[in-house]
């Protein structure tokens, strides 16, 4: 089931819910925590084009930037753990 919502920044999204009980999602989520920190950083990369789609993505890395030439990876985190709480919680109420 696609889940659409919007961040508490204003970042609109629509993500398949059932990525997050994938095979390849738990694969990524492996990756992540590795010891080796350019793997895991690649890991983690892979998991939020995993979740988002590489479209959504780099929809998400542009608005976050708001004009700028890059964009926080702290702030990019944290609204691909938003999208997450907020898929899983409502597919949990589905």
């Amino acid at each position: 089931m696609i889940v659409k919502g919007t961040t508490k920044s204003g970042f609109h999204y629509a993500v398949n819910d059932e990525i997050l009980s994938s095979w390849q999602f738990v694969a990524k989520l492996r990756d992540v925590q590795v010891d080796d920190q350019a793997k895991a950083a690649a890991a983690v990369i892979d998991l939020v084009e995993l979740v988002l789609g590489k479209d959504q993505t780099q929809r998400l890395a542009k608005y976050l930037a708001k004009g700028q030439a890059t964009v926080g990876a702290e702030a990019m985190i944290a609204e691909y753990k938003e999208i997450v709480a907020a898929v899983r919680g409502r597919a949990v109420k589905n």
